[in-house]
């Protein structure tokens, strides 16, 4: 999956974000449905930050290790009250239910005013092999060309 180097960077590039991708431990090669299921969750949480953050910086954080991938986005935008979410914000659903499909847990920290946090930590029991999935540093728009 070459995240970094086409997701990401459209969006960095489309929002005029600075997109920040972090990885620590080994990552590995993950089953295609897996992959697929880790891509939509980040497109979602991206097009999320996007549409309704109101952001100019965001963290990626990608945290492997032999037991699971924790998956975060920290975003510096304006936040939302989680209590009083109405109707009509599927995204955050719809991610809780793909995690739930990985046999993973989510989570969302978010203050008005004070951006949001999403963490993910999906179960890699399955793994078989491992090797570089996502180069670590820092998205630009500039570098996108």
């Amino acid at each position: 999956m070459l995240f970094r180097s086409r997701y990401a960077g459209i969006v960095s590039r489309r929002a005029a974000l600075s997109i920040e991708v972090q990885t620590t431990g080994t990552p590995a090669v993950l089953p295609a449905s897996y992959n697929q299921q880790v891509f939509s969750l980040l497109r979602e949480g991206l097009n999320n930050i996007e549409k309704h953050a109101y952001a100019r910086h965001v963290q990626l954080r990608l945290n492997w290790s032999a037991r699971e991938l924790g998956i975060e986005l920290v975003d510096d935008g304006i936040g939302f009250d989680q209590i009083s979410l109405v109707d009509g914000h599927y995204g955050l659903i719809m991610m809780r239910e793909q995690v739930n499909e990985l046999g993973g847990e989510a989570y969302v920290d978010s203050l008005l005013g004070r951006g949001t946090r999403l963490k993910f930590l999906i179960p890699l029991a399955w793994m078989l092999t491992k090797e570089p999935l996502w180069e670590s540093g820092s998205l630009q728009p500039q570098e996108l060309e």
